[in-house]
């Protein structure tokens, strides 16, 4: 007797959901999602890519949380974004944490845009480190596309001007280590800018970069302390 395979079923959102109807339809689209998983969908694959990423990872957490504890699998847009960069920011995290205390707070910022089609073919990375509020972990803000490219050429001029004089460290991918203001607090941190590729945003490469920044980190305060040692001397 020939054993037939078991039915695979896909339920793939049509893509109509638009900054403009998002909070008006999100409600509707869920209650969707709820039904399809109740009647034992196998994959939720979410295809809005009118939507911003935050607009876009707020909906996938939705729907992850629906889908949790059943056999439905989620997929999402093609994209090197949402839970990608997410993941990647949590690896991040992890990593430095495993280095320099569990107790650090590292918080990741990913600048987004909300005109997709207009968004430079890189994402831009920041991540802070001791965080002095509470809401660490990884979050997105969203930028203007024009706002998103000055910042990049920005970043890019002060590797130009910085490495000339060994205050920054260069490598093949961009890390710009510089401060951000948290209300009176400057917190260190590193900006990564690398191309919108999945590859290079993947757990494993989080781990990659994660380690050259904590050795980057250790050399720059190995610096910083035989300098004042020479200082005392």
């Amino acid at each position: 007797m020939i054993r037939r395979p078991a039915l695979i079923t896909c339920l793939i959102s049509d893509g109509s959901l638009s900054p403009e109807n998002f909070n008006a339809c999100k409600s509707t689209f869920l209650s969707r999602i709820q039904i399809a998983v109740n009647a034992g969908v196998s994959i939720v694959q979410i295809r809005e890519k009118q939507l911003s990423t935050r607009m876009l990872f707020d909906l996938a957490a939705e729907v992850a949380r629906i889908i949790k504890g059943s056999e439905t699998l989620l997929l999402i847009n093609d994209r090197a974004d949402v839970e990608m960069l997410k993941d990647y920011g949590s690896m991040f995290g992890r990593v430095l944490r495993a280095g320099f205390g569990h107790d650090k707070r590292i918080r990741t910022t990913i600048y987004e845009v909300s005109d997709t089609a207009a968004a430079p073919p890189v994402h831009l990375v920041a991540v802070h480190l001791g965080w002095p509020e509470a809401d660490d972990g990884v979050h997105f803000e969203n930028v203007k596309t024009p706002d998103l490219i000055g910042r990049l050429i920005a970043l890019a001029h002060q590797v130009e001007r910085r490495s000339s004089d060994g205050r920054t460290i260069r490598r093949r991918v961009f890390h710009v280590y510089d401060t951000v203001r948290c209300g009176a607090v400057r917190v260190p941190s590193v900006f990564l800018g690398k191309p919108n590729l999945a590859r290079y945003w993947t757990r494993s490469m989080a781990m990659r970069d994660a380690d050259i920044v904590s050795a980057d980190l250790l050399r720059l305060a190995a610096m910083r302390q035989r300098s004042r040692r020479a200082r005392v001397v």
